[in-house]
């Protein structure tokens, strides 16, 4: 079974192999988009997301602007982060616990180990310890024909009924001792970004991260926010109402301050860790061609 410290392992080798002075992490990866971004920003940039175009006319004539804006927004952060292509110093690791996703993130970790890039995708989702919790929501279906599966999260109820095929029991690892670990491996004034889109996951990993004074390990962090949305037959009102909306925006809301107060607060002890809420859903069902030829790291 997946645990942190052979994820660790996993990293090191990665790391040593590829000679990698900073590491992005991309936390709920889907199908890998982001982590090509990184080392393939010009093609996405320069061609329109045709997927959505075609599967979605009314959805792309009215927020295909805000979303290449994302996307832009998204690349300009890279590039401060890690400066501009060829990134061969950069060793990305992809965590994606959903299984339906994990043929295609094995072809996008070979296609762009190939390429020189080094690329690790861990088929685990990120928590506050090592074991195993239920992925809810596999076999949903995103805005697109060709949109796989968004919205798949971890499941900390009822984790003791049998696993099934739209409910599978999945591999989780601690995320601070991953980070530390990581912190400790690359060495300070080394840069660790990362990529947080987890589905609600993000209200129990940051505290996590603070109470195991790792948070302030990360250079930057893009968060995607998942403010639980009640269902139809959900209790509204009353003792039971743990899905009422304005309960979950104002808890939202309160652990956005918490963070940014316990961030600034510690900037004062040489804690730098920049958060960001950025959602880059552009190009989400991919299409960009695999890299071929000799080319390394950028192509």
């Amino acid at each position: 079974m997946l645990t942190s410290a052979s994820v660790l392992r996993l990293i090191h080798d990665l790391v040593r192999e590829h000679n990698c002075t900073s590491v992005y992490f991309d936390a709920g990866s889907n199908i890998g988009v982001q982590i090509r971004k990184l080392y393939q920003p010009d093609w996405y940039a320069s061609h329109a997301d045709l997927a959505l175009k075609t599967a979605m006319p009314v959805l792309h004539k009215h927020f295909e602007g805000p979303l290449r804006k994302a996307q832009a927004r998204m690349m300009r952060l890279q590039d401060e982060a890690f400066g501009p292509t060829p990134r061969c110093h950069v060793c990305s690791v992809g965590f994606e616990p959903n299984p339906a996703h994990q043929p295609r993130l094995q072809q996008v970790q070979r296609a762009l180990r190939a390429a020189g890039a080094g690329v690790l995708v861990v088929h685990a989702g990120l928590a506050s310890s090592d074991g195993i919790l239920s992925l809810q929501g596999v076999g949903a279906r995103g805005h697109g024909a060709d949109m796989t599966q968004t919205g798949a999260a971890l499941s900390h109820h009822n984790n003791a009924m049998p696993a099934t095929s739209a409910r599978p029991s999945v591999a989780t690892v601690d995320f601070a001792t991953v980070l530390l670990g990581v912190r400790a491996l690359l060495g300070h004034g080394k840069k660790i970004v990362m990529k947080m889109d987890i589905e609600t996951e993000e209200f129990k990993l940051f505290p996590h991260l603070i109470s195991r004074s790792a948070l302030c390990e990360l250079d930057v962090v893009y968060v995607e926010w998942h403010p639980k949305v009640c269902g139809k037959k959900a209790h509204k009102v009353g003792p039971k109402a743990l899905c009422n909306r304005s309960r979950h925006l104002r808890a939202h809301s309160r652990l956005l301050y918490d963070l940014h107060q316990t961030v600034h607060a510690a900037a004062e002890e040489d804690c730098h860790t920049a958060l960001h809420d950025l959602d880059d859903e552009y190009h989400a069902t991919d299409g960009a061609p695999w890299p071929s030829g000799t080319f390394q790291c950028g192509f």
